[in-house]
């Protein structure tokens, strides 16, 4: 992120010669860099408990990731009771409401695939796609032979 930041204040100042006539020194042109640079994190970080002060006393020694740890926990698919089937189905948006998929899978005890299915539903809700993959599970295995 810090590279596009550079980039961009050089850009700014060199439109700002070129166009307007007005020159800045190098450390007002560095400290315009810092300044957007906490702006940025502060905008794209918004829940990071640093102020802007010190994130600019600190910009040489700061690393901020380009993603905040998320905690990941490790979810497994359990076969299900000898004799029966088990459907798996998800539903995803982009936004919400945004463009949406559902999806699912049918498998038996051994955790053979019987049917699988994957459709865009178009534009909805995050919390509504998650009932409609669970509808279309119940209409597909219903009419399967």
């Amino acid at each position: 992120m810090s590279f596009f930041v550079i980039v961009w204040s050089i850009w700014i100042h060199r439109n700002n010669i070129v166009f307007h006539g007005k020159r800045m020194g190098i450390v007002q042109v560095i400290d315009l860099i810092k300044i957007r640079i906490v702006s940025w994190v502060k905008a794209k970080w918004l829940e990071i408990g640093i102020s802007q002060s010190d994130i600019a006393r600190s910009l040489p020694t700061v690393s901020i990731p380009d993603k905040l740890a998320k905690v990941r926990r490790i979810v497994s698919w359990s076969k299900p009771p000898r004799g029966t089937v088990k459907f798996n189905v998800d539903g995803s948006s982009l936004g919400k409401p945004g463009f949406v998929n559902i999806g699912g899978i049918l498998r038996d005890h051994l955790g053979h695939v019987k049917f699988w299915f994957s459709k865009s539903i178009g534009t909805a809700d995050s919390n509504y796609i998650e009932i409609l993959a669970i509808r279309e599970a119940f209409l597909l295995f219903w009419s399967l032979p």
